[in-house]
């Protein structure tokens, strides 16, 4: 280790989305920031990537879904006049039925008049699931039988790859997932317009934004991967460097957290290891030659007869990542234990296979360009007891001057806003306590 040091009013842990919103804050403040990010560019899973035909692709598509708060005007406002609104019009594969307008239980009229009857006749007598302890308990309870047994449980199973009875339910009440009774009834009756919009840069990708971000959070070390940290002395070691800092902002995965903070607790990393588990995802990014006409923007498969569970044609999605003379999409998968050790050649092929005997898939021909993404920590996972554990983590660090934000630090699923949101708040906690 070099003797090298550097003191740091407020040192950031990770570039991404909360890191630099940390770094904005901090700068807005007047503080001396310091944010060291252990990949050669900012952004973490806000980036993209471009392939040789340059296509544009997402680390999974990063659409901005936001609100009409402050926070989301103030994220935006890093993208100007590069900024374009649109309506949320997913859809859901079915192989008896089709494209199905997302989310399902929002949009029952898409199924035949019996089954969407029986669904909601299912969910207005659903008291067999009165005691909702899991997640599973709670879409039997708001969806009935029929449509989560034959829809959701299949979708969510293949996209958590864990048994829904280990998932709290409390993260969906904010998502998509969650739609009232009476949405359903009106929407087994008429088509429902969308109710849910989000923004893209109009020309460029997400790393647009990120780019942008990182031009007013002040000083960003690349390169610099975070090998230990000391909280009694204030030091963290990273690229070859002993950073001493007065208070530290870390969106860093919890679980990694624990394991490089020197003399943490035994017993507390012991226990994470059943509370903070996180899902790894693996992404085909396909470019097919030609402009051709595809149905759907971010397309959902439950049906187990797919290994992937969505596909998003970018074209539709984000216009901007329509090129002329090719059709761009991206194939994701969620890997179990099982899967994480099939080559990605190997699923390659399935993946490529099951594809093509969708009608208007198998009308693209084969790929002339397939770039494979692993991403370790795409999902944290929201498991029972996690909420409770993650406090206590909090707890701990704080009395350290250490301060966790973001999914990494809260082991949280939520969009980019609210990561932005809570890089800023970390800040301004941060200075609270320094004042008291």
């Amino acid at each position: 280790m070099s003797t090298s040091r550097e003191l740091v009013p407020l040192l950031i842990l990770g570039a991404g989305m909360s890191g630099l919103g940390a770094g904005i804050q901090a700068r807005r403040a007047g503080i001396d920031s310091v944010i060291l990010e252990a990949e050669t560019e900012v952004g973490g899973l806000c980036r993209s990537l471009t392939s040789r035909t340059g296509c544009d692709f997402d680390f999974g598509p990063k659409i901005l879904i936001l609100d009409d708060s402050d926070n989301s005007a103030d994220l935006l406002s890093f993208l100007g006049n590069n900024c374009q609104k649109y309506l949320m019009q997913e859809n859901v594969y079915l192989k008896q039925f089709g494209l199905i307008d997302f989310p399902i239980q929002r949009n029952l009229i898409d199924l035949p008049s019996d089954i969407s009857k029986l669904v909601i006749k299912e969910v207005k007598h659903s008291t067999k699931h009165n005691v909702v302890r899991n997640y599973r308990d709670w879409l039997l309870m708001h969806y009935g039988e029929y449509l989560t047994n034959n829809v959701l449980l299949p979708y969510e199973e293949k996209k958590w790859q864990i048994d829904l009875d280990k998932l709290d339910y409390t993260w969906a009440l904010s998502r998509p997932v969650s739609v009232s009774l009476s949405e359903m009834e009106l929407g087994a009756k008429q088509k429902l317009s969308p109710n849910k919009h989000y923004y893209y840069p109009r020309n460029g990708n997400i790393t647009t934004l990120t780019q942008s971000m990182a031009k007013k959070a002040g000083k960003i070390l690349l390169n610099h991967k975070v090998e230990a940290i000391d909280t009694s002395r204030k030091i963290v070691f990273a690229g070859n460097k002993e950073f001493y800092y007065d208070r530290l902002i870390s969106t860093l995965p919890l679980d990694c957290m624990l394991k490089i903070t020197k003399d943490n607790d035994f017993d507390r990393i012991k226990k994470s290891a059943s509370v903070l588990q996180q899902l790894s995802i693996r992404i085909f990014h396909l470019v097919f030659e030609g402009n051709h006409s595809v149905k759907g923007t971010a397309i959902y498969f439950p049906e187990k007869n797919f290994i992937f569970r969505r596909v998003s044609v970018l074209q539709n999605l984000c216009p901007a990542l329509a090129r002329k003379g090719y059709t761009p999409i991206s194939v994701e998968v969620s890997l179990n234990n099982d899967s994480k050790y099939i080559s990605e050649e190997s699923m390659q092929k399935i993946v490529l296979k099951q594809l093509q005997s969708i009608k208007q898939f198998g009308k693209l021909g084969e790929p002339i360009e397939c770039i494979v993404q692993c991403i370790p920590y795409a999902y944290p996972l929201p498991t029972i007891g996690l909420k409770d554990f993650v406090k206590d983590a909090h707890d701990y660090y704080n009395k350290y001057q250490v301060y966790l934000c973001g999914r990494g630090g809260n082991y949280d699923y939520y969009n980019s806003d609210k990561a932005y949101k809570q890089g800023k708040e970390a800040v301004l906690s941060a200075l609270q306590q320094k004042e008291s």
